[in-house]
């Protein structure tokens, strides 16, 4: 018995020490990958997967199948992008790990891209009192193919085979409710469609005038006619768009010292005869005026003063009811839309800067009853040489030396003389025989009224009387060129006596002294 437990216990040694000699793991490493997809789109798809550890598989390149099409190949990222892919269509494939000792490992993923769904919508653009504009989007071409929209309002087709993406709707009544449909066509045969609705502007009317002084009453603003003037005024005011409900304005157009960049707002403005002045005054921001057409095509007069970002006007529309323009502190270069009218009652130009191009007014217009000319730096006259003058003549700190450029009028109802600082007599007024009024007033190096030679009486009319003010002018003492007209021309009368200004300057004559050759000049 001893015998036979020693030799199983013997046995029992020696199979176990046949165990350790093999040497095999318990628990061999087994890499499986796992592919997750993500950010599935129309087009697009992204797919990651798990890499094996390094210290196992030590350098891992990655190949793509997808559709039975290998799609990349040697990546050595966990991560990929499709693209270009169609739309609601299902895809298979296969991502492939192999390393760098044969081994290799593979891993399926699925996915469905997502369907072409157009969900079209219509947007109320702007709402006025006779007519709304819209707008909707529209389904992308490679899906739809050309579209074509119909629109439907109150159930009546207003508008059918229209290409576009907005409509304006007109001819509606004031104060009413709306609603509509938009129908989209594709060539592919696709067909949708959205719903609208809106309510116009009431009709409201004020018989006078109106004035707006901050962007809060601007927006407030709900009239659809005024009477009278409509004044702009509000340095806070930066956007006028409201007031397109406005349609009829019976006066005047005043804009000033606001923070506008446009005139949109104004657009819908009416023409009307009884149109009168359009000022634009003070406003630095100011770019385009171009947005009330309705007005400025039937304005009498047009003011634009103090506008340092003005600098193109070309889309201002104007007509021949335009009479009187006035121009001053602002970088306009360009005035031929002027000559529209070759006659003008009134023309001013103030301070202009050189890039104004005051020729181009000109070279157009043919004459005016008024003209001033003030504080231009300007050499010479000579864009006006051709001009002729109807009335009056106003010239102001220019600095001109002669009056070369005018020798050929004849005639003047006022001529007005101020600060003019390098005259120094009339040197160019050559033909000047006639006038009315005469307003020579702080002109610093004027000394004498050489230089008219034809203005000796013997042009003036059978009724004329002559205005004299000849104020502070520090170097003025010969007037003997004024001598013999005025011993033919009698002076000004109101009723209680005779106009005669002459005073402040180095030599005062008076009104009789400057008729005579001794006393015409110190």
């Amino acid at each position: 018995m001893k015998k036979n437990l020693a030799f199983l216990s013997l046995f029992i040694l020696i199979g176990c020490g046949s165990d350790d000699d093999n040497n095999q793991p318990v628990n061999p490493y087994n890499f499986e990958m796992v592919v997750a997809v993500s950010d599935i789109t129309l087009h697009e798809a992204t797919i990651t997967w798990n890499e094996p550890l390094p210290s196992e598989w030590s350098s891992v390149t990655y190949e793509i199948v997808l559709n039975n099409e290998e799609i990349a190949s040697g990546l050595q990222t966990s991560e990929y992008t499709f693209t270009n892919l169609e739309e609601n269509k299902v895809y298979n494939g296969t991502v492939l790990a192999v390393g760098n000792n044969e081994q290799n490992v593979t891993a399926n993923f699925s996915f469905t891209t997502k369907p072409y769904i157009f969900e079209m919508a219509v947007e109320i653009v702007e709402i006025g009192i006779y007519e709304t504009s819209i707008s909707w989007n529209a389904p992308l071409p490679s899906e739809w193919g050309s579209v074509v929209y119909k629109v439907v309002l109150n159930n009546e087709v207003i508008v059918d085979g229209l290409q576009s993406t907005n409509y304006t709707i007109t001819d509606l009544d004031d104060n009413r409710g709306y609603n509509g449909t938009v129908f989209a066509t594709g060539t592919n045969g696709d067909e949708t469609f959205a719903h609208f609705s809106f309510t116009t502007l009431p009709y409201t009317i004020t018989g006078g005038s109106v004035v707006l002084h901050n962007q809060q009453e601007v927006d407030d603003f709900f009239y659809s006619e005024i009477g009278q003037n409509l004044t702009i005024t509000g340095t806070d005011i930066t956007d006028i768009s409201n007031l397109s409900s406005l349609v009829k304005l019976g006066d005047d157009l005043i804009i000033k010292n606001t923070s506008l960049t446009s005139l949109n707002g104004l657009q819908n403005i009416e023409p009307e005869t009884s149109h009168r002045k359009f000022e634009i005054t003070n406003n630095p921001q100011l770019s385009d005026i171009g947005d009330a057409p309705g007005f400025s095509s039937t304005m009498k007069e047009l003011e634009i003063n103090n506008n340092a970002s003005l600098s193109n006007i070309s889309n201002l529309q104007i007509s021949s009811t335009l009479t009187s323009i006035r121009f001053g502190y602002t970088p306009i270069s360009d005035f031929s839309i002027f000559h529209i009218n070759s006659n003008y009652q009134f023309i001013e130009f103030d301070s202009m800067p050189p890039s104004a191009n005051l020729a181009s007014l000109f070279s157009g217009v043919q004459s005016a009853d008024n003209l001033t000319l003030k504080n231009l730096a300007v050499t010479d006259l000579s864009f006006i040489s051709n001009f002729t003058i109807g009335s009056d003549l106003y010239l102001e700190n220019i600095p001109i030396t002669n009056f070369s450029s005018l020798s050929s009028w004849t005639y003047l109802y006022t001529l007005q003389l101020i600060d003019m600082p390098l005259i120094t007599n009339f040197e160019g007024f050559d033909n000047l025989e006639r006038i009315l009024v005469l307003i020579i007033q702080t002109n610093p190096n004027l000394e004498s009224f050489d230089g008219l030679l034809s203005l000796d009486g013997s042009g003036a009319g059978p009724n004329d009387t002559i205005l004299l003010s000849i104020v502070d002018n520090p170097n003025l003492t010969d007037y003997c060129g004024l001598r013999e007209f005025l011993n033919i021309v009698p002076y000004f009368d109101y009723g209680n006596g005779e106009v005669y200004t002459v005073m402040g300057n180095a030599y005062n004559p008076t009104k009789e002294e400057i008729k005579t050759e001794a006393g015409c000049s110190l």
